[in-house]
């Protein structure tokens, strides 16, 4: 077999670590021999009940060596090992994976810039659809992100779009932005993903790609698709939207948050004993402990100081607030911090021109971001 040079190794680490689930995805989508090989394989070796791309799991269907499962250097070599057997075994795929990486490449497979009435459906792998799906989804580019030229909006069709024409902003940016169990009863989310082009994203032009078997098996309706596509073509021209939806609340930019309010003026002497006094309590005398802080930002950095070195004395209240503040800097970078999301595109910048060692500490790193999702 061909060795891979070491700057090839580069390139397919940085689209491989992060989008191994896709291309393997993929590899099933319009393979379907090689996919039912895949499954049957897999429940036998692993005894899933449901499809799974978890590396771990690929290694051992594959009879790839993979010992020490989310060891940062071992999750390197697997990587590499299933980047080679991908390559060897469909290296058509491969190439085109690889390729890419780069987002003029990105952008011409799916024919940007574009309209609603001449833009044309997708085939999209990724690993925020789920398994049970094969990862995949065909979609419709609705328009550009209004800030972001590298960042594209698209609907999925396996439901109808012509919904968006009856929403106001509002109702947009809340069925967008809101998590499923916090939206009102009987309302759903709307299944709009943006797409970024410059981050290595499995997007497929053709959508014979999709055998009819494999649509079958992972049930997509092709036909009712197709007239979702058609109806997205006759939405209206929904740019001026598109720039209020995403246009950040102005209190989120001009006030700063309590943690980074390092000119927001010092405590008062009253406070600061205050604070002693608290700081010095057990963790089991905390949850009554009454504050009474004259500075309105403490009340806030207290109850984040309990949060973080002891949860254990949070009420329920207090749980799903907690909850709550560490969802929003996680998923949205709420209070101008970085998103997990931005956490993931800079390792994996960082990645293309990472040696050995640093893929190690970036592997690390990811598999840490991965415990906080």
């Amino acid at each position: 077999m061909k060795e891979i040079s070491e700057e090839e190794l580069q390139k397919i680490n940085s689209v491989i670590s992060n989008n191994a689930t896709n291309i393997v995805a993929s590899q099933a989508m319009n393979t379907p021999d090689t996919g039912q090989k895949y499954t049957e394989q897999l429940s036998k070796s692993t005894k899933l009940t449901k499809p799974s791309f978890k590396l771990e799991d690929l290694t051992k269907a594959n009879g790839l060596s993979h010992e020490s499962a989310h060891d940062a250097l071992s999750d390197v070599r697997a990587t590499i090992d299933l980047a080679r057997l991908i390559k060897s075994t469909n290296p058509k795929l491969f190439d085109f994976c690889l390729s890419l990486h780069k987002k003029d490449r990105v952008a011409a497979e799916l024919g940007l810039p574009t309209t609603l009435q001449n833009a044309r459906p997708f085939l999209h792998v990724s690993g925020m659809f789920p398994a049970e799906r094969g990862c995949i989804a065909i979609m419709f580019p609705l328009a550009m992100h209004p800030t972001n030229k590298n960042e594209l909006i698209a609907w999925d069709l396996s439901e109808d779009p012509s919904t968006l024409a009856t929403l106001s902003t509002d109702e947009i940016r809340l069925r967008m932005f809101t998590r499923a169990s916090e939206l009102p009863q009987g309302m759903t989310r709307l299944p709009i993903k943006t797409i970024h082009l410059n981050k290595s994203p499995v997007v497929i032009s053709s959508l014979k790609t999709l055998t009819p078997e494999m649509a079958s098996q992972w049930g997509i309706d092709m036909a009712l698709q197709m007239k979702h596509a058609e109806n997205a073509t006759e939405l209206p021209d929904m740019n001026a939207m598109w720039a209020e939806i995403f246009k950040r609340p102005e209190v989120e930019r001009t006030i700063p948050d309590v943690d980074a309010d390092l000119y927001g003026g010092f405590v008062g002497n009253n406070d600061r004993r205050r604070l002693n006094q608290l700081i010095a309590l057990t963790p089991d005398k905390l949850f009554d402990a009454r504050t009474g802080f004259e500075d309105e930002r403490l009340e806030e950095l207290y109850f984040r100081y309990k949060a973080r070195n002891f949860p254990e004395v949070l009420n329920e209240d207090e749980q799903e607030r907690w909850y709550e503040h560490c969802s929003g800097r996680l998923q949205d970078g709420q209070g101008g911090v970085r998103s997990l999301e931005v956490f993931y595109a800079q390792l994996n910048e960082l990645s293309k021109t990472a040696d050995a060692k640093g893929l190690a500490v970036l592997t690390a790193l990811a598999e840490y971001g991965d415990s906080l999702a």
